[in-house]
């Protein structure tokens, strides 16, 4: 039988110098996804809802819509104590790293990213790059 090399979660998608976060940052597409890792953080991480969070909606393009805004701001605010809504113009698998990088101390969530599975083996997709990082931590919800 081949040989299969392992590799460990904590060694994945832990950063190797970890902080207790001071920001959190939402990867927000307005999609269900999105609205359910709002929602799972919430349930998983109760005290860190208390932190300067950030809901971005990250798309390369000249609009300042964000998709079903009322629906998040309804639910946020009932649950962040410091919450802002912002609007990004960028690809955000070209460009989330660089604008990340003078944060200290920052979570970041994401929900899933459903795709193809050819879509999948050519192409990495944004949550990856960030958890192969080990930059800060990842908490990526995942619908059943």
């Amino acid at each position: 039988a081949p040989m299969v090399k392992t590799q460990s979660i904590d060694e994945k998608v832990t950063p190797e110098k970890f902080t207790p976060p001071g920001q959190v940052i939402f990867a927000y597409d307005g999609r269900k996804e999105s609205m359910f890792a709002l929602k799972q953080f919430c349930y998983v991480f109760p005290e860190l809802t208390r932190l300067e969070t950030n809901i971005v909606h990250m798309r390369e393009d000249e609009s300042d819509i964000i998709p079903d805004l009322d629906y998040a701001e309804e639910y946020t605010g009932c649950h962040f104590d410091n919450l802002n809504f912002q609007k990004q113009h960028f690809n955000p698998k070209k460009y989330f790293a660089a604008w990340t990088s003078e944060e200290k101390n920052l979570m970041v969530v994401s929900g899933s990213f459903s795709r193809s599975g050819i879509s999948a083996i050519l192409d990495k997709s944004f949550a990856e790059d960030m958890i192969h990082d080990h930059r800060y931590p990842v908490f990526i919800a995942h619908t059943v």
